[in-house]
């Protein structure tokens, strides 16, 4: 999470969500709760980076890397807002 106001899930900045590389959310790894408005955001950067990774091409080349939850935060009337940055690492 590089940016985190008010989520109610409780994400703050600095905490990671690790995916393996078949796209799945390693649950050990990651915060004990993680709100479904996120989600549908981060499955569309995965894509991207998948895309790359079957291409034989960086999965960190994507040209956007940051996206957020569907909230829009206290200022327009919601519970919080997220962003989160995401990258590929050798493990």
């Amino acid at each position: 999470m590089v940016e985190s106001k008010g989520c109610q899930s409780g994400r703050r900045v600095g905490q990671k969500l690790i995916f393996d590389s078949a796209g799945n959310l390693l649950t050990w790894e990651y915060p004990e709760r993680i709100c479904a408005f996120l989600m549908p955001n981060l499955t569309v950067l995965i894509n991207a980076f998948f895309e790359n990774l079957m291409n034989g091409r960086d999965p960190n080349e994507v040209m956007f890397n940051r996206t957020g939850c569907f909230d829009v935060g206290h200022a327009c009337g919601g519970w919080g807002h997220v962003t989160v940055e995401m990258r590929a690492e050798l493990r």
